[in-house]
């Protein structure tokens, strides 16, 4: 211990320090918790309508794609 700082009383936590610091970080939960509804609800409904349009378009790329593929491999 003697490798540490001199310290007073004034730098220990006492309970009540503890128990303000957790209503604040519980409050400060409860703030992030809303702001991440607010913000995921309609970022789902965007990813999840982009997903949908993306697959619409790569999986007839996709079958177009090798059905040239097989008919180059026979041609060939």
């Amino acid at each position: 211990m003697a490798h540490l700082p001199p310290t007073g009383w004034a730098d220990v936590a006492r309970t009540h320090d503890l128990e303000v610091l957790r209503t604040d970080i519980g409050a400060i939960r409860q703030e992030m918790v809303t702001i991440e509804e607010r913000i995921g609800l309609p970022f789902e409904a965007r990813l999840h309508a982009e997903t949908n349009r993306l697959m619409l378009l790569l999986i007839p790329t996709i079958v177009s794609t090798l059905g040239l593929t097989f008919a180059a491999a026979r041609l060939a």
